[in-house]
């Protein structure tokens, strides 16, 4: 009989993304996501996600401008200069996770959004699009079980124990920077995980 996975062979995997409007089809500024060992992050750029018809709204930009007017004009800058290509992201992220992620084998891993109803329902909205247009097979790397809500992980650990929670790091300056925001919600999940004894 096969042996069970233990607990502490789970691969936490955080991960955030930016986005230029918040609805399901919205164009992805950067993805940024991280384990205790590695980390992944890359902008896209405008014009494959221009051609793909990604949504991006006023009230999106006028919100990034007025809470983070510096960083936003960086990484809009980092798109123009930097971005890949939205099919490019998706095969480097893919690769980042089944290699420095799984190592190539098929381990018990937790993707942990803030939350999967917005970060992962983007990606795989852009995934499906790219494949339709490049008439490829597209999928995210990891499964749709092993998605986690970090904001449900909170909620639970409050409610065990309010005074360790209150006691968790409040979040960094610069926050809405994916690689920045997924390091801060890992550090999170992991001091959750603690209080929860889980």
């Amino acid at each position: 009989m096969e042996n069970k996975i233990e607990e502490q062979d789970v691969i936490d995997v955080s991960l955030d993304i930016e986005t230029l409007a918040l609805d399901s089809k919205a164009m992805v500024i950067s993805i940024g996501a991280c384990t205790h060992d590695s980390e992944f992050h890359c902008y896209l750029d405008f014009a494959s996600q221009f051609a793909l018809k990604r949504s991006f709204n006023g009230d999106t930009f006028s919100w990034h401008l007025k809470n983070h007017a510096a960083l936003f004009i960086f990484q809009l800058q980092k798109m123009s200069t930097e971005g890949l290509p939205a099919n490019e992201a998706l095969i480097k992220l893919g690769n980042w996770f089944s290699i420095d992620v799984c190592g190539g084998a098929t381990p018990a891993t937790q993707v942990w959004m803030n939350s999967p109803s917005f970060d992962s329902v983007i990606l795989k909205s852009l995934s499906q699009k790219v494949g339709a247009v490049l008439q490829v097979h597209t999928t995210l790397p990891w499964l749709y079980k092993e998605e986690r809500d970090l904001r449900t992980l909170k909620a639970m650990a409050k409610a065990r124990n309010l005074t360790e929670y209150e006691l968790l790091p409040p979040p960094p300056n610069n926050v809405h920077d994916a690689l920045v925001d997924a390091k801060y919600q890992l550090e999170i999940i992991s001091r959750c995980k603690t209080i929860l004894n889980c």
